[in-house]
């Protein structure tokens, strides 16, 4: 993916779920414009193109294990990877992360559905949560992720102002949403994948520092 087009991903995953669906529309037009014949590939040139990269990582937390799985069927495009790959002095892949990976895959169905259920209540409370606590403070609709963003525009902070009262006042570290350029100002995203009472004093302390710093 280029820089540009992750920029553009970036954008359109912080509007609201109305204007995402508008946003998408309009590309397919584009495209569809710029080649009529995009959606008449075959599954052998979809084949021929396509590179999978899928991995364990986030959803088992065994990203420090740095074990993926790249998928690729064509094979003159799978060597051409392979040969990049040995170049840049990274062909191997650890042990304990093979073993990692496969335990994940074969035993770790019943932990996975499991977490799902619990980061879907995390996420459902944080809404509750910050409606009853801090409705100036808006939480976005998520869509198959633990990182959620939350709208800070109404308290009328710069950026600058957003991460002291954060990360000082509150003393919680959250991903501010400057990092991402200019459409996440104003925002900042947490992470919800971890014990209730984690969430719970993090907001605590969020809300102390909102109340106590911020006036109007």
């Amino acid at each position: 993916m280029s820089t540009k087009t992750a920029e553009i991903a970036k954008m359109i995953d912080m509007l609201p779920d109305s204007d995402k669906e508008l946003a998408y529309e309009l590309i397919k037009k584009l495209v569809l414009a710029w080649d009529p014949d995009y959606t008449k590939v075959t599954e052998q040139e979809y084949k021929d193109i396509t590179v999978t990269c899928t991995s364990p990582g986030k959803t088992f937390n065994l990203a420090g294990l740095q074990i993926s799985n790249i998928i690729i069927p064509n094979a003159s495009l799978r060597k051409e990877f392979q040969h990049q790959v040995t170049a840049a002095g990274y062909s191997q892949v650890g042990a304990p992360g093979i073993f990692a990976l496969i335990a994940a895959y074969t035993q770790g169905e019943e932990w996975y559905q499991a977490m799902k259920q619990y980061v879907k209540s995390n996420i459902d409370f944080l809404h509750t949560w910050m409606a009853e606590h801090l409705p100036q403070i808006k939480v976005t609709k998520t869509e198959g992720t633990y990182l959620v963003w939350m709208d800070f525009r109404a308290l009328g902070l710069s950026d600058k102002e957003l991460k002291e009262l954060i990360e000082d006042k509150a003393e919680v570290w959250l991903d501010g949403g400057a990092i991402f350029g200019e459409p996440g100002s104003g925002f900042e995203r947490i992470n919800v994948a971890c014990q209730r009472a984690t969430l719970v004093e993090a907001l605590d302390r969020i809300e102390k520092a909102v109340k106590e710093n911020v006036h109007g």
